[in-house]
């Protein structure tokens, strides 16, 4: 065990290669932990870093492979690149505040511990559903990078800025719920908008099955989708207009994309190698267009769709929605004792259920009835 006395910063390289360093003890007056501090000490197992300490430097941990937690204090606003890089033993990261935590600069992305650890714990308890606190401002770069544990993140009517990589690889996300009063941000069904809701900005990883992007979005973020492994299918309407970067990058299993857009959605990069052997499913008289422009000519296989009838049907009240998704229409918002009905076009019955999804249902036009109310939809 080392214990630093009467000082204010552990300078570069004090202990880098001090493999027989099994704990350390740092002082309150530390407002500083210098580059390469503890590199390669890999005998060092926990780090209880004090609440002084402001600022640790580049590949301060660097490969101490025997690490297995690590206590950041509310003090800490930056982590310089590498600082717990090939920390590969790394299980546990314990904060005592999301705000501060939120606040934190991280200067690359394995800066943070959770590139390793995956599980982010508040004080003693395992952050599944985070709840970003009201004040907070600004959630930073890579700030959850990689953070397995969270399944649902909550953002309040403060948040007026989040750095596009902060909630990068959670495979776990599946939901963001944001304030309805927020000015900056919005939500539907678990993915985050702006607030107008025609940018998409990021859909969680944990996600999987069909998606019909809804007609309000003229752009779909960098990142949106990726590593959404369990993606299957994508519909993107005819009101979109540019994809960026990487947007469906690792979304392994996306085998099916329907693009409604009369004119190719600009974005060289938005689409990665592993989804181009899918099928890109285009409007009638228009694959010639997007067989000229990338990224839709390396699709594998393009087919011409009629995107005739409607996608997502709303009704007069403004209350029920209805969406076709592949191969499941799925009513929203409908009352508990509403009967749902589904007819084919030329008027059999073909479904009646109070549940709100009718599922395994081929492509086509269909009549709907929720209630008194009927709606015509076609699933692709």
């Amino acid at each position: 065990e080392m214990c630093i006395r009467d000082s204010t910063s552990i300078g570069e390289s004090a202990f880098r290669g001090c493999s027989g360093l099994t704990s350390v003890t740092i002082p309150t007056s530390v407002t500083s932990i210098g580059a390469e501090a503890f590199e390669e000490c890999s005998g060092l197992t926990s780090v209880t870093i004090p609440n002084s300490v402001t600022s640790i430097g580049g590949y301060a941990f660097y490969h101490c492979s025997g690490l297995t937690s690590v206590t950041i204090p509310n003090s800490v606003t930056s982590i310089g690149k590498a600082a717990f890089h090939s920390c590969n033993h790394l299980k546990k990261v314990h904060i005592s505040d999301i705000a501060a935590w939120c606040n934190i600069a991280f200067e690359y992305s394995n800066a943070n511990p959770l590139f390793y650890a995956h599980n982010l714990y508040l004080e003693d308890d395992l952050i599944t559903d985070l709840v970003i606190p009201e004040g907070v401002k600004q959630i930073k770069y890579d700030a959850f990078y990689g953070c397995s544990s969270l399944t649902s993140v909550t953002i309040p009517n403060s948040v007026t800025s989040i750095d596009n990589s902060a909630f990068w690889r959670c495979n776990s996300l599946i939901e963001f719920n944001v304030d309805s009063k927020n000015n900056y941000y919005s939500s539907s069904e678990g993915v985050l908008y702006n607030k107008d809701k025609t940018k998409l900005i990021l859909v969680g990883i944990g996600k999987s099955g069909s998606f019909v992007i809804p007609n309000s979005v003229t752009s779909i973020g960098g990142n949106a989708f990726a590593g959404c492994s369990g993606l299957t299918s994508v519909t993107i309407p005819n009101s979109v207009t540019s994809i960026g970067g990487y947007a469906f990058a690792g979304c392994s299993n996306l085998k099916q994309v329907y693009c409604a857009a009369m004119t190719p959605p600009s974005g060289a990069r938005g689409f990665s190698d592993e989804t181009l052997d899918g099928t890109l499913y285009v409007p009638v008289g228009t694959k010639s267009k997007y067989e000229s422009v990338d990224p839709w000519r390396n699709f594998w296989t393009i087919e011409e769709y009629d995107f005739a009838g409607i996608d997502d049907v709303r009704a007069n009240d403004n209350s029920v929605l209805i969406k076709s998704e592949q191969g499941n229409i799925r009513v929203v918002n409908k009352e508990w004792n509403d009967t749902v009905r589904v007819f084919s076009i030329q008027g059999a019955l073909i479904a009646e259920t109070n549940s709100d999804v009718i599922s395994n249902l081929p492509k086509g036009l269909y009549i709907v009835t929720v209630g008194s109310r009927s709606f015509k939809v076609s699933m692709h």
